[in-house]
């Protein structure tokens, strides 16, 4: 069976093939606002099918968090949340396009998420928190394939209140469908999540954005490094459910704890 990453290769570059122009008259560019109520109001969600390696973390994390963990090592030392978390943030995000290129920036995220468009994933991928991304227009909208996650994004991996879900491995291959409504103002997001290692089967979600005014500003949001809650954590009790405990106990992490 074909592994994850050439899957998705074989994927990537069949969408770079005969692609469709953006829709000039629905721009996908601007500032959106993540309707975070979805998750609030009642909406009908489907619920994953997880792998037994999900629920045994799962279980391990809930009996951390009723000893009184509460917040991860990846928030004190201010290291990204990953993707696809920064697609569930609930704060604005900016989008914009040109030069053969998607960018896409959460307010509370000072890197910006590339999608590159018309092209495969290259042969070689360095993990990385957000992945390789490669996309292409359909009709107008917007088709993105990632690959090359390095599996430390946040334990939130797709965030929904109320239930409990494991982030995404290094394994994850995932698809995104980028549609904005008719009269421009809703931008609809379908994810698709193939993970094997937390994940069954591939798991969807749909979820919407609003447009914000065209003026509206996006504004510097800065996270500043929590030593002393750091240096008060047993790292070796909570190991096993904080992949950045782990790796601060690795012998391989000897001062860096940002390097990728």
């Amino acid at each position: 069976m074909p592994s994850a990453i050439s899957k998705a290769a074989t994927l990537a570059i069949g969408l770079a093939i005969a692609p469709t122009a953006q829709a000039d008259d629905l721009p996908i560019e601007g500032m959106w606002n993540y309707r975070v109520t979805e998750w609030t109001d009642g909406v009908a969600v489907p619920e994953p099918e997880l792998t037994q390696e999900a629920k045994d973390f799962l279980a391990k994390r809930k009996a951390a968090e009723q000893a009184g963990y509460v917040r991860g090592v990846t928030s004190m030392l201010c290291l990204p949340g990953g993707f696809p978390s920064v697609m569930f943030l609930r704060t604005p995000m900016q989008i914009l396009a040109g030069i053969g290129r998607v960018a896409i920036t959460a307010e509370s995220s000072i890197e910006p998420r590339t999608v590159y468009l018309n092209v495969p994933h290259p042969d070689i991928i360095d993990p990385s928190w957000y992945g390789n991304s490669v996309g292409h227009w359909d009709n107008g909208d917007l088709i993105v394939d990632t690959i090359g996650l390095n599996g430390r994004g946040k334990r939130h991996g797709i965030w929904q209140v109320g239930r409990d879900l494991p982030g995404t491995s290094a394994e994850a291959h995932i698809v995104e469908r980028f549609h904005v409504e008719p009269g421009g103002k809703v931008l609809t997001l379908t994810m698709t999540v193939d993970d094997p290692v937390y994940y069954a089967k591939p798991y969807s979600v749909t979820v919407h954005y609003d447009r914000m005014p065209d003026d509206s500003p996006r504004y510097e949001a800065v996270c500043e490094v929590d030593l002393d809650a750091l240096s008060k954590v047993d790292l070796e009790a909570i190991k096993d459910i904080d992949i950045e405990a782990e790796r601060l106990l690795e012998d391989k992490v000897t001062g860096d704890p940002f390097d990728h």
